[in-house]
């Protein structure tokens, strides 16, 4: 046999393996795009399940979602509610007691931030599943005031979408009748992945809120990375 012949096969292999760890790592760090959205806030507090506990302050809710739900490539049937204005995934960084950190999204975290302050009181928090399989909504709904507050309580909502995986934020109300707070200007609002994925950050410590504002994260397209057929690939979006 030819030694270029059988050399080459060889060649091509180790080529391959050196090379897609570096592709993959590229795809993976797709990120979810942020965009403004039209949808209408729609309160749940009278159709939807309120959580125990959820008017209290630092509590983490365990809840089951409404379906199987795609985040960051993973999919999620469980997460952590917490009366901070946040909902976390298994594994995050963050922990399991519903902390408020006054800190910026970070990879890790596996978490979504509609509205992350310091938080308490308030009606609470409520859930609920809308539509039809295999296009379906499950919301969460914060009714909550500023820990250390006056009774103004501001409300908004995550709402995620299955088979498309999006996930709106939605506001209703982001006034506490205080500057320091009013329009999220002390709280962290967007999405943080797993560790080895990203963040989508809409904004920290800013009052960029309004009442009526929808915002959207879009995740990434699934990987197109074409490889070899005896190469397994992943088809998750934005996963290689």
């Amino acid at each position: 046999m030819n030694f270029t012949q059988s050399f080459a096969p060889v060649l091509l292999r180790w080529v391959l393996a050196l090379m897609l760890p570096l592709l993959a790592s590229q795809v993976s760090m797709a990120q979810y795009t942020i965009s403004a959205c039209g949808d209408a806030y729609t309160d749940i507090s009278t159709t939807g399940t309120l959580l125990a506990g959820s008017a209290g302050d630092d509590t983490p809710i365990g809840i089951t979602l409404g379906f199987p739900f795609q985040f960051y490539g993973v999919t999620q049937t469980t997460a952590t509610v917490g009366t901070n204005g946040h909902m976390q995934f298994p594994g995050s960084s963050l922990g399991a007691t519903s902390p408020f950190t006054n800190a910026a999204c970070a990879v890790g975290q596996n978490a979504i931030f509609p509205f992350w302050d310091d938080l308490n009181g308030g009606a609470g928090i409520y859930t609920q599943t809308i539509g039809t399989a295999p296009n379906r909504t499950f919301i969460i709904q914060w009714n909550k005031d500023h820990f250390g507050g006056t009774g103004n309580t501001v409300a908004f909502q995550v709402r995620l979408s299955e088979t498309s995986n999006l996930i709106r934020f939605i506001y209703q109300d982001v006034d506490f009748g205080n500057a320091t707070w009013n329009n999220g200007a002390s709280a962290t609002v967007g999405i943080a992945g797993p560790g080895g994925t990203g963040v989508s950050q809409f904004s920290f410590n800013t009052a960029s809120l309004s009442a009526g504002q929808c915002i959207l994260f879009t995740p990434p397209p699934p990987c197109i990375l074409t490889v070899p057929a005896n190469i397994t690939v992943s088809t998750d979006p934005g996963i290689c």
